[in-house]
């Protein structure tokens, strides 16, 4: 029992970082004025955000938020 609550808690924690991750990524690029863009955790998406222009400060805080 104490197995499965370890990796209750594991999981759990991966997936509020990856939704605090999505949610930074949203907020710098609503930050930059860039409300209508595909979902950029999709192919598509990923090549928007390495295409779009940002402020030096958010394109190095997409690059480290971004996952590969």
């Amino acid at each position: 029992m104490r197995e499965l609550r370890d990796l209750t808690r594991a999981r759990k924690a991966l997936v509020e970082d990856r939704t605090r991750i999505k949610n930074r990524i949203h907020a710098i690029l609503t930050r930059n004025g860039i409300t209508d863009y595909p979902n950029p955790f999709t192919k598509k998406g990923k090549e928007f955000l390495k295409e779009v222009e940002l402020s030096e400060i958010d394109r190095e805080l997409l690059e480290i938020t971004s996952p590969s």
